[in-house]
């Protein structure tokens, strides 16, 4: 009887295990195998190229309706020039995306956000190309309770007439901010360069684009 009962505490052991292993709600999946069923026998499987863009908290301050800029139309406000540019891409296959909506939203270089207008806001529209250029100055991080919070650069990405309307809600932060916290992920840390003043960095979004799924 005692053989049996250890026998069946060790298949349970390793059914448990099994079971965790497989089908555990924390395990920690990757982004780039996604299954997307054809019907009800078939199933295909559909391996993307691109990590898509981590996402990140929105905030309180975002704003609907902001307009959108020119290419070379800085942002209002005084402070250090800063220019970030990059690609738009879509997930599945890293191919640019042309049209995609960014919307930006920061603080000033005091770490003030213009709540009544839309000073450090608006949006900038991806080319033919997946290209985007913002231009803009260098925000200021700021205090909220005890926390300081390091500078940074709120964006909501979004395609229209996308199936779904998935969106992209995220923030860019700099490298070397002595203010980093527990809400900054690496990923979303961008390398800054100076150039006549300006400082200059490099990010590139990674969309779910569904438009063209299926055909």
């Amino acid at each position: 009887m005692i053989t049996n009962r250890i026998k069946i505490t060790i298949i349970t052991a390793i059914t448990v295990t099994v079971f965790f292993s497989v089908f555990s709600p924390w395990q920690s999946f990757a982004q780039n195998t996604i299954n997307f069923p054809n019907n009800q026998t078939n199933v295909n499987m559909l391996t993307s190229s691109c990590q898509l863009t981590v996402s990140a908290v929105q905030g309180p301050y975002y704003k609907e309706g902001s307009p959108t800029k020119n290419e070379n139309e800085f942002f209002q406000g005084t402070g250090e020039k800063l220019v970030v540019t990059g690609k738009v891409l879509d997930f599945i296959n890293c191919n640019p995306i042309s049209g995609a909506i960014l919307d930006f939203w920061q603080a000033d270089s005091e770490g003030k956000y213009d709540n009544e207008g839309f000073i450090l806001r608006g949006k900038v529209v991806s080319d033919e190309n997946g290209n985007y250029k913002l231009e803009t100055i260098m925000p200021g991080s700021y205090s909220e309770g005890n926390i300081t919070r390091p500078a940074h650069i709120h964006v909501k990405a979004w395609i229209p007439e996308n199936p779904g309307n998935p969106s992209l809600v995220t923030q860019l932060y700099f490298e070397n901010d002595p203010f980093m916290d527990a809400f900054v992920k690496e990923p979303l840390i961008m390398k800054l360069e100076d150039k006549n003043g300006t400082k200059f960095a490099k990010f590139d979004f990674v969309l779910e684009d569904y438009r063209n799924f299926g055909r």
